[in-house]
């Protein structure tokens, strides 16, 4: 009986040893492929993007940057929502991206050629023109706010992703 329950459990030892090594290698071919893909994969950049946005917006970091921005009446909640903003994006991107977060507004369906920057600046998007750049659009219609109020403004959210030298 002794036997049987020592066999049994050098089988059971096996299995978790095996699962383990089988979820290390997991993890390291995992991190290998993020090492070695290259990070001017446009696709690879374009998804990044558009999840931090969209993931963004769902947290409830992207709204209240667009909508307070420049309002005076609510620059602490602004400024708070920034860094959250930003640590969120940093926490996201690859280390050897650069980024820039701009908005345009939306008037009569169009968008105004004119923006302004939510994170980095316009010098940072001018620099990269022309390198490998990609541009994630995100569409904002209004934001509702039991705090804030209502705002009814449509933004064009732009975030750019770029390597850094």
């Amino acid at each position: 009986m002794l036997n049987k329950r020592k066999g049994q459990l050098q089988i059971a030892e096996t299995l978790v040893s095996v699962t383990l090594m089988l979820a290390l290698a997991l993890l390291l071919i995992s991190a290998a492929n993020q090492l070695t893909s290259p990070s001017t994969d446009f696709t690879y950049l374009n998804q990044t993007a558009e999840d931090i946005l969209a993931t963004a917006d769902e947290l409830g970091l992207l709204r209240p940057c667009v909508y307070l921005f420049g309002n005076i009446n609510y620059d602490d909640a602004y400024t708070l929502y920034q860094d959250a903003l930003i640590d969120y994006i940093k926490v996201h991107m690859p280390p050897k991206l650069g980024y820039s977060l701009i908005c345009h507004e939306i008037i009569d369906g169009s968008t105004n050629p004119s923006y302004f920057t939510i994170i980095g600046t316009s010098a940072d998007i001018l620099a990269y023109q022309g390198d490998a750049i990609v541009v994630a659009n995100y569409h904002l219609g209004s934001f509702s706010s039991s705090e804030f109020g209502l705002f009814d403004l449509q933004y064009l959210v732009q975030l750019f992703i770029w390597e850094k030298i």
